[in-house]
């Protein structure tokens, strides 16, 4: 990868030739105003005004100040820095259901905690794309935009849980609209959702969503399967998340006819999701690497499609400190050439006093003497 110059923020450049045009006008229209009022005096001193030149220095410290700021704003960067990895350029939504039904522990420490286990030695060792976190149960939303910080990214996951939303249940459709939402925003590379849960659906009709999502926007989907046929009882808590001395005795989800409920995973439909937008399926298994998988077989042939690359400002050094400290130094050097001229204007027009050839110290006395 070539070093190179460039700036994160570019539409702020074009802020400085519209600045410049401003200022040329502005300063016009301020020489010709001000021609027409010294017309209608009689007299003035010229040495008791600013000169052009003065004053076109003044104007131009102003306008380098905002043209500074702009330059600032737009962020300049060189790099990247040694080491940086090139980007794919794949979008990835990561849809994780937090529902109650992935507390259950048919998969150990639960389904939740082995997909979040997994997740994150997958994005410190292999991620290479922009990834969100949308988790949904009931709902969704977006608790993570997309990025290239895995390490916030990191640390967004571990808080993702069943409190995480309000609403229980398990709303898939909803988690996939929420997902297409913040995929459509980029419409130049690949964009994937990656679909986490047991494949329990209780609201509205996943696959028409998917197979919406896929014709109206080619998203692609791919679904990540947890659970085990036999399922197991769906805990009222997330005892993990408890203090020791309250994980001995679990309480479960009942019915409202006070039997326990039991979930199973329902891969049959997390499988019609993938294969009516062209994806994949894959079960996941504890230990068996199957986000490393998902990377090499669902997401690398679609990064290889992608031909735009991601800027990663973390990955180059910034200069926005230069124009900002420049920025501030013409600041304070307006006033400064402020007060140099009112001293200046002070002296010149001054009365000046001029004291007389046969003036002496005896003088004032005698004056004395005589009143």
């Amino acid at each position: 990868m070539s070093p190179t110059f460039l700036f994160a923020s570019e539409p702020w450049l074009w802020v400085v030739p519209g600045l410049i045009v401003f200022g040329a006008i502005l300063w016009f229209i301020s020489r010709w105003v001000a021609k027409r009022r010294l017309a209608r005096f009689m007299f003035s001193a010229p040495s008791a005004l600013s000169s052009p030149s003065r004053r076109l220095v003044r104007f131009c410290l102003a306008m380098s100040v905002l043209i500074l700021l702009a330059l600032a704003l737009a962020r300049p960067l060189s790099g990247p820095k040694p080491g940086t990895v090139d980007r794919s350029g794949v979008n990835v939504a990561i849809v994780l259901d937090v529902s109650k039904s992935m507390l259950v522990e048919d998969v150990a420490p639960s389904r939740l905690g082995a997909i979040k286990n997994d997740l994150r030695d997958w994005l410190k060792n292999s991620a290479q794309d922009r990834i969100s976190l949308v988790p949904f149960a009931g709902h969704a939303f977006v608790m993570s935009p997309l990025t290239f910080d895995y390490e916030a990214l990191d640390f967004v996951l571990q808080e993702a849980g069943p409190r995480s939303i309000s609403m229980g249940g398990t709303n898939v459709p909803e988690a996939i609209e929420t997902a297409t939402e913040l995929l459509e925003k980029d419409k130049d590379n690949a964009r994937v959702i990656v679909l986490i849960s047991d494949g329990e659906n209780l609201e509205g009709d996943a696959i028409e969503a998917a197979r919406k999502a896929h014709t109206d926007d080619n998203i692609t989907i791919i679904t990540v399967g947890v659970g085990t046929v036999q399922g197991g009882l769906v805990p009222a808590d997330d005892y993990a998340k408890l203090p020791p001395e309250k994980r001995l005795v679990k309480r479960y989800v009942k019915d409202e006819y006070g039997v326990e409920v039991r979930s199973r995973a329902d891969g049959r439909t997390l499988r019609e999701i993938a294969e009516a937008t062209g994806g994949r399926y894959y079960a996941f298994t504890p230990g068996a690497d199957t986000f490393r998988t998902l990377q090499q077989r669902g997401l690398a042939p679609l990064a290889r499609k992608s031909r735009v690359q991601h800027l990663n400002v973390s990955d180059y050094v910034e200069w926005f400190q230069i124009p900002l400290g420049c920025a501030i130094l013409f600041m304070f050097a307006g006033p400064a050439l402020a007060l140099i001229r009112k001293r200046t204007v002070m002296t010149d027009i001054g009365v000046p006093v001029i004291q007389p050839e046969n003036y002496s110290s005896s003088f004032l006395l005698e004056l004395e003497v005589k009143r």
